[in-house]
């Protein structure tokens, strides 16, 4: 057993002179100083905090601000042209839909011709002729006629009123007068 002992203390003797040989290659080894790099590191690190402490305080006053649409000198460019455009939107909606019912009526005037083309050819190849001789003058002749067909319409309604009126009062009078009575009466005024 105390050869036992003296192997393990020779073991121990061998650590030690190991460890105290490794100390004195570490005390004769040169360390760079680390001193200036921590005080830098320091340094960064506050420097960090500020800007982030700025940042921070940026973003709460960009958070606490209102925005304000204005109109500037340079949107007024822009401004002129967009409601140009929706003027010229508008001109061309009403102008197409003022085309579609125009159109609508040219589909229904020409089936109207057809039909009258159909049922009486002769008529309708009256009308072409008169037409083709000359549209200026066809177009006259047909406003004179219309016009001479509203007067005369207006007339007979005139004379119907006329009559309406005066059989209330040909009740009261004991006798009535026919309508060709009227007429005789209105022509003689």
């Amino acid at each position: 057993m105390e050869n036992q002992i003296k192997e393990k203390l020779d073991t121990h003797d061998q650590v030690l002179d190991q460890i105290i040989t490794q100390v004195e290659v570490l005390e004769k080894r040169d360390y760079p100083d680390y001193k200036q790099s921590t005080a830098d590191l320091k340094h960064a690190a506050l420097d960090l905090k500020a800007y982030l402490t700025d940042v921070k305080a940026f973003i709460d006053k960009l958070l606490a601000m209102k925005i304000k649409h204005t109109l500037d000198i340079n949107t007024k460019g822009a401004i002129i042209v967009l409601v140009a455009l929706g003027i010229f939107t508008c001109l061309s909606v009403g102008l197409n839909i003022s085309q579609h019912a125009d159109n609508t009526t040219l589909k229904a005037n020409s089936l109207k011709y057809r039909i009258i083309r159909q049922e009486n050819p002769e008529e309708a190849d009256r009308a072409d002729s008169i037409y083709n001789a000359g549209p200026d003058a066809a177009e006259k002749k047909t406003i004179a006629l219309e016009e001479k067909a509203t007067e005369s319409n207006r007339a007979q309604d005139i004379a119907e009123q006329k009559e309406q009126n005066a059989k209330p009062h040909g009740k009261k009078s004991g006798h009535t007068k026919s309508s060709h009575d009227v007429r005789k009466g209105d022509r003689n005024r």
